[in-house]
């Protein structure tokens, strides 16, 4: 199954992201493509690093991951970045 996982700085070193909070209590989904979907149909508006062209106050972080998530994505919470990833769980 599929879950919606943060990405935050890491306590350790600030300046590196790792996994925050994984979305687990949640139904999970099929693919990691239906999980997008529905963010998206949500009314949010999602960009993929290093696919899509970020608005001015993000970051392309992906050179900063303490972990290796694959894809990553970000969306505007309260105007603010809001940096995930999609993480494949048992």
């Amino acid at each position: 199954m599929f879950y919606l996982a943060s990405l935050v700085p890491s306590h350790g070193s600030p300046e590196k992201y790792t996994y925050g909070t994984v979305q687990t209590d949640t139904d999970g989904y099929a693919s990691a493509e239906d999980l997008l979907h529905d963010i998206i149909s949500e009314g949010n508006r999602v960009f993929e690093l290093g696919v899509d062209e970020l608005p001015g106050q993000a970051e392309d972080i992906r050179e900063c991951l303490a972990c290796n998530p694959g894809r990553v994505f970000m969306s505007l919470l309260f105007d603010e970045p809001d940096y995930f990833c999609i993480v494949e769980l048992p």
